[in-house]
């Protein structure tokens, strides 16, 4: 997916929202500004992906602060795991009480609003009624279902923490319907925003439902080949049978692509709405390639 002339003003939003984390003092936040402006959006381009771009960015602020890596979003993590875990008996019980793998779908989908890179305000228990009375804008449940039924192994590109706990609930109904399944789930190495790290996946017990790797990098999105991804990593994303990928950035990254991918994400903003579609706020299912981008 190619950004778009709107994603500027998106960038230097998420430049202020990393810088107020970090620092209180005025002229360094200036200063990041002055330099993102006049040193690395320049050289950004829209044939880019706003993933691509936007993990340029941050790491020109770690390089213009003197840090090697910055972790501004962790309490932010620790926070929304907190949050997700306290709901996650009465996400259990939504999608065991309807025994549907459809509902399980759309609470994993309803945890994706859980994201600090593109919203400030977000209120989770809204969102998952909403999901759950309206489903998705684009519906590709059935392709869902039979290719989930048909794959040996599955592969899980993590997005947000917090969200991670949705996810667990979709991995869980997957192991009950079809408990022969071999399923992976992918956590950043490091951390990027508000993005699940491998730690992030062990605090909610993802290892009890799933194998848990990490992509080797931090980048924003798990393509294979962007960044300094894991062999591991690789040779399990080129073996999967059924990709599921959560969220904008592994969207952004992987829907020009031929793999076998299901995205499921909730269009949070206009540039990516309108690539799918949709309206902004829309839940998606969407199989890879099953509309044209």
């Amino acid at each position: 997916m190619r950004s778009s002339v709107e994603c500027i003003p998106c960038y230097f939003r998420q430049v202020l929202s990393i810088v107020r984390r970090v620092t209180s003092d005025e002229h360094l936040q200036e200063k990041v500004f002055k330099e993102i402006g006049s040193a690395v959006l320049p050289r950004l381009t829209l044939d880019k992906s706003p993933a691509e771009n936007t993990y340029e960015i941050i790491k020109a602020i770690n390089k213009i602060l003197g840090m090697s890596s910055l972790d501004p979003f962790s309490e932010e993590r620790n926070k929304y795991n907190r949050i997700a875990l306290s709901m996650y008996s009465e996400l259990r019980n939504i999608a065991r009480n309807t025994s549907s793998l459809y509902t399980a779908v759309q609470v994993a989908v309803a945890g994706n609003i859980i994201d600090l890179g593109i919203l400030e305000a977000f209120d989770i228990r809204r969102t998952l009624e909403n999901i759950l009375r309206k489903g998705f804008a684009i519906d590709h449940f059935d392709y869902f279902r039979g290719a989930i039924a048909e794959a040996k192994n599955i592969l899980y590109l993590l997005d947000n923490a917090g969200e991670i706990v949705f996810d667990k609930i979709l991995i869980e109904t997957i192991k009950s319907a079809f408990p022969e399944k071999r399923i992976i789930v992918v956590a950043n190495e490091g951390p990027i925003l508000n993005d699940a790290t491998y730690e992030d996946a062990l605090k909610v017990g993802l290892d009890e439902v799933a194998e848990v790797i990490t992509t080797g990098t931090d980048t924003i999105g798990k393509h294979p080949e962007r960044g300094h991804p894991a062999e591991s990593f690789r040779e399990v994303f080129y073996s999967a049978d059924v990709i599921i990928a959560k969220g904008h950035g592994n969207y952004e990254l992987l829907n020009d692509t031929n793999y076998n991918i299901f995205f499921i994400l909730q269009a949070k903003c206009n540039v990516v709405a309108k690539s799918l579609g949709v309206n902004v706020g829309d839940a998606v299912l969407l199989k890879n390639g099953a509309i044209k981008p």
